[in-house]
């Protein structure tokens, strides 16, 4: 069964076209009232009312999409939980900026980093890697890592991979 191919215009897919014709309707009726409640004298105008609804559909068309975009890249940031860190390896980027901003890594030794945060997915002898998970975002196709540098077995540098 072949898919179903549908036109461009102006390099824009037609079912933006159709939403944005119904979003201007919807403009239309509603300026139209307006007009008609508050400015009676205007009522009849229908040419400003078509104008104004012209011209809102598109804006209100974009302001849904920057809100549904906003609201797919949106995650809590939570202070840091030491069991709910263990506890939730996937959703760990929540509790990141928190356990980076305390302050609480900084010049703690090997062993008592891996007894705060656990075992770590990657180590090295100067690094400790762990998993953050995918954070929400638009293109976030890679998983965070907080990366943990030592010298003289002390974190000297606290660094999130973002990717």
């Amino acid at each position: 069964m072949p898919a179903l191919i549908l036109p461009k215009l102006l390099g824009v897919s037609i079912e933006v076209y159709v939403i944005v014709g119904i979003l201007a309707a919807i403009h239309y009726a509603l300026f139209r009232w307006i007009l008609q409640r508050w400015w009676p004298r205007y009522a009849q105008h229908k040419l400003l009312t078509a104008t104004l609804a012209l011209i809102a559909a598109p804006v209100t068309y974009f302001a849904i999409w920057i809100c549904i975009v906003l609201s797919m890249s949106y995650y809590p940031d939570k202070d840091f939980e030491p069991v709910a860190w263990q506890a939730r390896p996937d959703e760990r980027y929540e509790y990141v900026e928190g356990l980076i901003e305390s302050g609480i890594l900084m010049s703690i030794g090997n062993e008592d980093a891996q007894r705060l945060l656990g075992p770590p997915d990657e180590a090295s002898g100067t690094r400790l890697m762990y998993y953050l998970g995918h954070r929400p975002g638009l293109f976030n196709i890679d998983p965070d890592y907080l990366v943990l540098h030592f010298a003289n077995d002390k974190v000297t540098r606290v660094e999130w991979q973002r990717e």
